[in-house]
């Protein structure tokens, strides 16, 4: 239901001037979006924390080695 309220939000048209924010809570521990190998993932090796990963498109955010276990708890 709340993926749907939230994609239903997104298509209405006199709301065109919301931004909608959108979490993903994974809860499989060995999950990482972070790529053995790439430079983001030497950068985390290296002690970066964050590593902020910017792209034309895109822009993520990994924070490494903290017991998150809600979103409540990040800041």
């Amino acid at each position: 239901m709340r993926l749907w309220y939230t994609s239903r939000v997104g298509e209405e048209e006199d709301l065109t001037y919301l931004r909608i924010a959108s979490a993903k809570q994974v809860h499989h521990a060995d999950f990482s979006i972070d790529q053995p190998g790439k430079d983001s993932w030497k950068h985390s090796e290296a002690g970066a924390n964050p590593n902020i990963i910017i792209s034309p498109r895109e822009v993520a955010t990994i924070w490494r080695g903290r017991n998150i276990n809600s979103i409540e708890k990040m800041y």
